[in-house]
C-alpha cells in the first residue's frame, strides 16, 4: 500500500466541473484514514493526452469521462480483459512506467441495475441509446446479467454504430441496431431504457430522442447522468408512470472499484449507499 502523501487522484473529462467524484473520493479516503487529493481535469483531447502520457505525472489514479474513453484506451500499454472486451477504458493506474487500463464502468452499472431489479421480472426488451464507451459497457453489463433479454440498441449513424459494435467481445453479439426514429415508434414497448449519452447533461441540454416521447407504465428508465438529478428524458419518463433512475449509484459503485484497486483499502459500500447516496441526491 502506498505511504498517505502520495495518493493523488483525479478525473478527466470535458465540462466537468459539476462532477461528484473529488466528494466521493474525499470521503472514501476519510472513512479509510487516508489522506490525498482528488483533481479536475476539464481538458480537451490534447491537454488530456499530456496528462495521461507525460512521465512527469505523479498520479496515482485518474478517473476518465466523457469524451476522452476512447483516447484513454488508444494510449494505454495494457488492459483489463474488461476494458479489451469493450475498447473503454474509464479507469487509469500506472504500474513501473506503464499506463494501466481498466473499465469499471461495467461493474458499476451492473450494481446499480441488479440494485433496482431486485423486486421486477427479468426485462424481456431493453433499450440502449448510444454507442459511446458508457454505453458499450452497458450492453456488455446488460448480456452478462440477462443473455437472453432481446437488445436494441439506437444511434444517430447506424452504420458507424455497427463496425463499432461488431469489434466487441461481448457475452452475445445478437444486437439489433436502430435508428433514432425508429427507437421512438417501439418506446413505448420497452422493459428496460438506458439513456447513455451525455444528451440531457446540464452542459448538454435536450433529449436524447426527439419528443414526443411516450415510456411503457411500469417500465425501468435508467439516465446515466446525475446533473441534473432527473433530466428531461427522465422527467418524461415519470410523466408515463415508469420507474426512474439517474447515473449516481453507478456513480459510486464504479468509483467504489477504483478506490479500492489504487489504495488497497475496502469501499464501505453499505455506508456509501445510506449516507453518500442521500446526500448527492440532494445537489
Amino acid at each position: 500500500m502506498k505511504t498517505d502523501s502520495t495518493y493523488l487522484f483525479g478525473l478527466v473529462g470535458e465540462k466537468i466541473t459539476a462532477s461528484l467524484s473529488p466528494s466521493l473520493f474525499t470521503w472514501a479516503m476519510a472513512k479509510a484514514g487516508i489522506h490525498g487529493s482528488y483533481a479536475i481535469y476539464d481538458f480537451p483531447r490534447r491537454m488530456a493526452r499530456s496528462l495521461i502520457v507525460q512521465s512527469t505525472s505523479e498520479w496515482t489514479g485518474l478517473n476518465v469521462t466523457s469524451p476522452h474513453k476512447d483516447l484513454a484506451f488508444e494510449l494505454c500499454d495494457e488492459w483489463s480483459d474488461r476494458a479489451q472486451a469493450v475498447q473503454s477504458v474509464n479507469a487509469l493506474t500506472k504500474r513501473e512506467g506503464r499506463i494501466c487500463g481498466d473499465n469499471t464502468d461495467i461493474a458499476g452499472f451492473k450494481f446499480a441495475l441488479q440494485r433496482r431489479m431486485k423486486n421486477r421480472s427479468v426485462p424481456e426488451l431493453a433499450l440502449i441509446i448510444g454507442t459511446g464507451g458508457a454505453a458499450r459497457s452497458c450492453i456488455f453489463g446488460c448480456r452478462e446479467l440477462y443473455p437472453e433479454m432481446e437488445l436494441h440498441v439506437a444511434t444517430r449513424r447506424t452504420g458507424v454504430a455497427a463496425d463499432r459494435l461488431a469489434s466487441l467481445e461481448l457475452p452475445s453479439s445478437d444486437l439489433s441496431i436502430l435508428t433514432h426514429s425508429k427507437a421512438l415508434r417501439y418506446l413505448h414497448e420497452y422493459d428496460l431504457v438506458i439513456q447513455a449519452t451525455p444528451v440531457g447533461h446540464v452542459s448538454c441540454a435536450g433529449y436524447p430522442l426527439r419528443p414526443p416521447l411516450n415510456f411503457r407504465s411500469g417500465a425501468l428508465v435508467i439516465d446515466l447522468i446525475y446533473s441534473p438529478g432527473k433530466t428531461l428524458f427522465l422527467e418524461a419518463a415519470e410523466a408515463f408512470e415508469a420507474e426512474i433512475e439517474n447515473g449516481l449509484v453507478m456513480l459510486i459503485s464504479q468509483g467504489a472499484e477504483c478506490f479500492q484497486a489504487w489504495t488497497g483499502c475496502r469501499f464501505p459500500m453499505e455506508d456509501a449507499m445510506s449516507q453518500l447516496l442521500p446526500e448527492f441526491q440532494k445537489k
